[in-house]
């Protein structure tokens, strides 16, 4: 797969790693925390996809940073 200036290859899963900061604590977690129940499933739905290897709904958004887009409701 070829994101911006990246070939991505991709063979088995992928390994998603949640980022703690110097305290110990995760910006993802406080978020997630705050979601409501469906908004949740589909966060959990996405990050599954992720990492079977579906990278479908990534683009790149620039100096090597991509983001995946969740295109329900406002968006996550």
């Amino acid at each position: 797969m070829h994101f911006g200036n990246y070939n991505v290859t991709i063979s088995g899963m992928i390994e998603i790693r949640e980022y703690l900061d110097n305290r110990g604590r995760s910006p993802f977690g406080r978020w997630f925390d705050g979601l409501d129940a469906g908004a949740a499933a589909r966060v959990r739905t996405s990050l599954a996809r992720l990492e079977a290897g579906n990278l479908s709904n990534v683009r790149g958004v620039g100096s090597g940073v991509s983001e995946c887009r969740i295109n329900v409701d406002p968006g996550y």
